[in-house]
């Protein structure tokens, strides 16, 4: 997928009569030269492998303001793009005028994005965002309405209403840039927060709220109105260790008064390092800002420089991934809707007053189930490689051989036997042994009992009832499984080396 471009394009006539009549010549990628003409359809040859198209663009029938900026959008797509992504954006734009849904007279509004996603696969979306963002960039309202405008440069907003915002959400949530992440691209923001902290660059606090974001999905606003009293530390059930219970401020209402919380159990790995942020603080004032934070937009460019500093890459976009605060939010209710939460557990998660917006956003699944499960399937194939660390054979091997404080115990599972070091120089505020299984710095033994440790996961995997949670285990055994194949090939070469 690429990213989406300003092609620099203006909103005046672009063509003469007889530029219209006759078309014009374009040159593409492997210099072959064609000759799109509106109103009638042209050959696009095959280039670097791609298939051989017939573009059709009779619908360009007059050459209206509207007509004329399609024609500009479609060759200069041809001029800059591959001819697989610009044959797409064609055919989008031309069933989209075809079936009635925008008119070459007339501004495309909002409203009538609601009736293409009703009649459209939503896997064509990026490519109508393409063709939409270039009407933004013209500032001619006889291309594009206010309201659509807003929408297509800040969707987010749209979000934060309750009623009437569904088929918007669910469009915004199906976006590879700015929806749902799939398992890959989040483990990668995941493992490159985690790596970013270790070596510095990213400052405790700042990695606590960052985590906060992506295990809560609350909106930036929420986060930035918690208080330290809005985080509630208690005993969990015996053997469990200790629970944290989140108060999430709903957002304010039209006087700007806060209208409630709402309980919501925060999920482990985030409760161990909230637990770790509070106690620093000792004994911290209860009405005092969670994270310091005095507005969302401040929020919002603190975590712009966090994630500025974390390396991503998204097997989707073939390229970093751009990342926002809602996307989190996208991909915990994406989770939900796919793992069988009802509407109301949905819109309790998004902290929505009601389901309004929810019912559209189930139904976009259906259309998005494909792309879903095959990134998803793909899970597996980045789990493969998930270890990158080294396997040491004692303690003696390890990087932090002369710092036993470095060694690590499950105590939890396998009654104080060691099954690694820690290969990070920096304090970890991870739960160990738990967290240790998907960190890259963690130097497991060749030994170790993980036939036993994965029995154990397996078992707490099954029981669990919770579906985050249930998600933390299946990372953790997915870990296991690639460190017990990394144990058993240094295994074989130890053999061969000693035959």
């Amino acid at each position: 997928m690429i990213r989406i471009e300003n092609l620099h394009l203006q909103s005046r006539e672009y063509f003469s009569d007889a530029e219209w009549q006759n078309g014009v010549f374009v040159t593409l990628h492997d210099k072959q030269v064609i000759n799109p003409i509106p109103g009638n359809t042209f050959y696009l040859p095959s280039v670097d492998g791609s298939d051989a198209y017939f573009v059709r663009l009779e619908f360009l029938n007059k050459p209206t303001m509207m007509a004329q900026m399609i024609f500009k959008i479609i060759i200069e797509s041809l001029r800059k793009f591959s001819t697989n992504y610009a044959r797409e954006i064609a055919y989008v734009i031309r069933k989209s005028f075809e079936t009635g849904t925008f008119s070459l007279d007339a501004p495309i509004k909002l409203k009538q994005i609601e009736r293409w996603s009703m009649i459209t696969p939503l896997s064509y979306w990026p490519f109508l965002k393409f063709f939409l963002f270039q009407l933004t960039q013209t500032k001619d309202d006889q291309l594009i309405d206010e309201e659509l405008r807003t929408f297509i440069l800040d969707p987010e907003t749209r979000e934060l209403n309750d009623d009437g915002s569904g088929p918007y959400f669910a469009l915004l949530t199906n976006d590879p840039d700015r929806g749902a992440l799939t398992e890959q691209e989040l483990k990668s923001i995941q493992a490159g927060l985690n790596k970013a902290y270790l070596s510095g660059d990213v400052a405790f606090e700042d990695y606590v709220v960052t985590w906060f974001q992506i295990g809560t999905g609350v909106r930036p606003i929420q986060t930035a109105r918690m208080k330290n009293k809005h985080v509630m530390i208690q005993d969990g059930p015996a053997g469990l260790g200790r629970e944290v219970t989140l108060l999430v401020p709903l957002a304010k209402d039209t006087q700007g008064k806060t209208s409630g919380y709402i309980r919501r159990r925060a999920p482990s790995v985030l409760a161990d390092i909230l637990i770790r942020y509070q106690t620093a603080k000792n004994n911290p004032d209860p009405e005092e800002s969670l994270f310091g934070l005095r507005t969302a937009s401040y929020l919002n460019n603190r975590l712009t420089a966090v994630f500025r500093r974390i390396n991503t890459y998204s097997n989707r976009t073939k390229g970093p991934i751009h990342i926002t605060p809602y996307r989190f939010r996208y991909t915990l209710a994406t989770r939900a809707v796919a793992q069988g939460a009802t509407d109301a557990q949905v819109a309790r998660l998004l902290t929505h007053k009601n389901t309004n917006s929810i019912k559209h956003y189930r139904a976009s699944l259906a259309n998005n189930q494909a792309p879903i499960n095959e990134a998803l399937g793909e899970e597996m194939d980045f789990f493969a490689g998930v270890f990158s660390g080294k396997i040491i054979n004692d303690f003696d091997e390890a990087t932090n051989s002369g710092d036993y404080n470095k060694l690590i115990r499950d105590f939890e599972r396998l009654t104080g036997k060691k099954i690694g070091a820690c290969g990070a120089r920096s304090t970890c505020y991870q739960d160990a042994p738990r967290a240790c299984l998907t960190c890259f710095k963690f130097e497991p033994f060749v030994d170790a009992h993980w036939g036993d440790l994965e029995r154990v996961i397996q078992a707490e995997y099954e029981r669990e009832s919770d579906s985050r949670i249930k998600q933390i285990h299946l990372d953790q055994l997915n870990a296991v499984h690639s460190i017990k194949n990394a144990c058993a090939a240094k295994m074989k070469l130890l053999e061969r080396a000693q035959v």
